[in-house]
């Protein structure tokens, strides 16, 4: 990735999005913090039960805040007219990271109220140290830039791009093939996004274009830089290149392009 500064510009787009979320969690820290340290110090054992129901809360609204922002933020990605459309596919890794940001911040708690930070010392020492051996092995040696897949796999469940991100629960095959791209739901037959930062969710949904997304039930889109919602058909694609709307029509030829009746009311 160092060697390529494109795709340097496109994985640092996704970051400067996730920083949003970021700030949005520090805010949940500022604000839980008071009341934790309050029934911290009227005694942990007295007020475990209440400490959990705010840690889970807590978790909670970081859980649903990613998720109701993953969507947006690949939309958004496509406004861009040079490669940068495509951090859309580097979206859903870099904000599930911040999952994991939430658990630490709930784990900081106590060791702040008992002032034992020396904790966070030691911690983030064999965590830069992990990171080391982890970039040594996998980068160089193995050639694998950042491909995750993760889930409930009872067929075939693949990531084998840098970048990529396969998650769901799988029947079949669930795949992402393509650099950037992210594949995610249920694979009853085949779920895959084998395009340059495709995205698709859903189940066995395809994206197997450059930049697309495809979002439903049983569909494949495959043109590029496009947006596609279908179950069982695409129902509605909108053309990223040329602006065109297609409604019950996956390769729309006018700004608007209706398959089917249109039924108006007064």
């Amino acid at each position: 990735m160092e060697a390529t500064p494109v795709t340097l510009g496109i994985y640092a787009q996704a970051l400067l999005l996730g920083r949003g979320i970021e700030i949005i969690l520090q805010g949940f820290q500022g604000a839980s913090q008071p009341e934790m340290f309050r029934m911290m110090k009227e005694g942990m054992e007295k007020n475990i039960t209440e400490i959990k129901k705010l840690s889970n809360l807590l978790m909670a609204q970081s859980q649903l805040l990613i998720a109701a922002a993953i969507i947006p933020a690949m939309i958004y990605c496509l406004i861009f007219k040079t490669d940068l459309k495509l951090a859309g596919g580097f979206i859903a890794i870099v904000f599930i990271r911040y999952i994991l940001r939430t658990q630490y911040i709930i784990f900081s708690f106590p060791v702040y109220f008992e002032k034992k930070t020396k904790v966070f010392l030691y911690l983030n020492l064999v965590v830069l140290l992990i990171n080391l051996l982890l970039l040594y092995f996998l980068v160089p040696i193995i050639g694998a830039y950042g491909a995750i897949a993760m889930g409930a796999s009872y067929g075939t469940m693949t990531s084998s791009s840098f970048g990529s991100l396969a998650v769901g629960y799988v029947v079949g095959t669930l795949s992402s093939s393509g650099p950037g791209s992210v594949a995610m739901g249920y694979a009853a037959n085949t779920l895959q996004a084998t395009g340059f930062g495709s995205v698709a969710i859903g189940q066995d949904v395809q994206a197997t274009a450059n930049n697309a997304l495809s979002f439903g039930r049983n569909f494949i889109n495959n043109m590029n830089d496009s947006f596609a919602v279908g179950f069982g058909s695409t129902q509605l694609l909108l053309d990223g290149s040329t602006g065109a709307l297609g409604i019950g029509d996956s390769t729309p030829t006018a700004q608007l392009d209706v398959v089917g009746d249109i039924a108006t009311t007064t």
